[in-house]
């Protein structure tokens, strides 16, 4: 649905104006927990076509965005603690849980008590290793079979950034946005044993893959000409 949803609020006839195009935001918007994820950018993109908002408006939207999730009350047992334990991957823990007084109940409490905790240093540390390590796939766990299977996904990656670096097109820009808004909701909670965080971004890394090869093609077709 979030990929039906891209395609149609980035194609050339989408309007913010098709009935469609709203059912279908509703529908993604409540099909998961991190459906507004997808519907943001897609409606950021359609009122930016429609000139109803500036470029920059889209950038502070995203950021909006985070900081509402931020002071979200969340779950104490599957969010907040397993910040505070240092979980870069679920359920295991770096340390054990500091105690508090008064345990935090968002996101923003959780790392600000993580910073206080550990230090600045130590914070980064662990946001960066949950950013990266949602886009590692293999386990140590998984069969050898299973893990040679996933090392050919990593194949999209160069071509995603390739599409991220050099197209410019509408379908790019949203999609990384949703690329960038899903990973850093990941690097401010935690990554699954089994990725399946990185699942509804699988489409998403699959349409920039495809457009960063399509330039490939379209550059060699031109230097064919040339030559």
């Amino acid at each position: 649905l979030g990929i039906l949803l891209l395609e149609r609020c980035t194609g050339p006839k989408s309007s913010i104006r098709d009935p469609w195009t709203w059912m279908l935001m509703v529908l993604v918007l409540f099909a998961r927990p991190v459906g507004i994820l997808f519907v943001a950018p897609c409606l950021l993109h359609l009122l930016r076509r429609e000139q109803l908002v500036g470029g920059g408006a889209i950038a502070m939207a995203a950021l909006g965005l985070l900081c509402v999730l931020f002071l979200l009350p969340m779950d104490m047992e599957t969010v907040v603690e397993p910040i505070l334990r240092g979980e870069v991957m679920y359920g295991i823990s770096r340390w054990e849980l500091p105690t508090m007084d008064e345990p935090p109940r968002t996101l923003i409490g959780a790392h600000w008590a993580l910073i206080q905790e550990v230090g600045p240093y130590e914070w980064s540390r662990l946001f960066a290793q949950k950013a990266f390590h949602c886009f590692v796939l293999t386990r140590p766990y998984y069969s050898a079979t299973h893990n040679m299977v996933l090392l050919l996904h990593y194949a999209v990656y160069p071509f995603a950034v390739l599409a991220i670096l050099r197209r410019t097109e509408p379908a790019v820009r949203s999609a990384l946005l949703v690329l960038l808004l899903h990973v850093a909701v990941i690097a401010m909670t935690y990554t699954e044993w089994n990725s399946r965080f990185m699942t509804p971004l699988w489409p998403v890394l699959l349409l920039l893959g495809a457009t960063g090869g399509q330039w490939i093609v379209h550059r060699s077709r031109m230097a064919g000409s040339i030559t």
